[in-house]
């Protein structure tokens, strides 16, 4: 059976460019299995990547102190200009530590098949919370490396800083361990990244085919277009069904009156 349906207009209505967020939540919601899927992909992708693909890195660490002192009357003293002079000079004794005098020394002490320039983008200087304190960070894909060249830098340093800057003086509070734990790359947070990056993408492409998808499937997709519903055609399974069961019932009966 056929049914026709009046409609005022007979001109088709353009697509209405806003999106209408609760289809697209229970299209996402359809297909959870498929977002969840892909989250798990890339987020297992990152940490495979991470794990194979990028060397791990370690970090070994000294930790100097730096003043600036004066002599007076036989008695050394350290004044609150003395401190703030040792903190403006950090840029200075960074500037001398990573000079290429004193990285030939380190790398002949710690026994590093390196150049000088490669062992400079390896160290990192940094002051202590704006204090007379700063600290040495050597990175190395090799941690018994890493620490050799710190504490190179740090049998070496004191006596150089001394040479070129007058009245100030370096001493070693922490010489550097041999690190146990990598520094980077972070599994952790690759691992995040990767599912946030698999969650985007399968929702996102989801959204994109669900949008692109032109088809007619229901009733409502003729609305959301504009255009008139002229007639609806009944499930014909469902019909079939319908009346097998209908026959197969009258046709008992039927049977069963014959044998009366």
């Amino acid at each position: 059976m056929i049914t026709v349906r009046k409609e005022n207009s007979t001109a088709p209505k353009q697509r209405a460019d806003a999106i209408d967020l609760l289809e697209i939540l229970q299209m996402l919601l359809k297909n959870v299995h498929i977002v969840v899927f892909g989250t798990f992909l890339f987020g297992f992708l990152a940490l495979a990547a991470t794990f194979f693909l990028i060397t791990p890195q370690y970090q070994a660490q000294i930790t100097l102190y730096m003043n600036n002192m004066t002599s007076s009357q036989g008695t050394s003293t350290i004044t609150q200009n003395d401190i703030n002079a040792s903190v403006q000079l950090v840029n200075t004794y960074s500037a001398i530590l990573k000079s290429e005098s004193l990285l030939e020394e380190v790398i002949e002490q710690a026994g590093v098949d390196m150049t000088p320039e490669e062992l400079q983008r390896k160290i990192d200087i940094k002051s202590v919370n704006s204090s007379e304190v700063f600290q040495v960070t050597v990175t190395d894909t090799d941690p018994k490396a890493a620490a050799r060249i710190d504490n190179a830098i740090a049998d070496i340093a004191p006596d150089q800083i001394a040479d070129i800057v007058d009245g100030s003086s370096v001493k070693v509070i922490n010489r550097a361990k041999i690190p146990e734990k990598i520094c980077s790359p972070s599994y952790g947070k690759n691992t995040e990244k990767g599912l946030l990056l698999g969650f985007v993408l399968s929702a996102g492409l989801l959204i994109f085919l669900s949008m692109m998808d032109t088809s007619i499937q229901v009733e409502s997709d003729l609305t959301k277009w504009g255009f008139p519903v002229l007639g609806t055609i009944p499930d014909l399974d469902d019909a079939e069904i319908r009346s097998g069961y209908d026959y197969g019932y009258g046709y008992q009966k039927q049977m069963e009156e014959s044998e009366g």
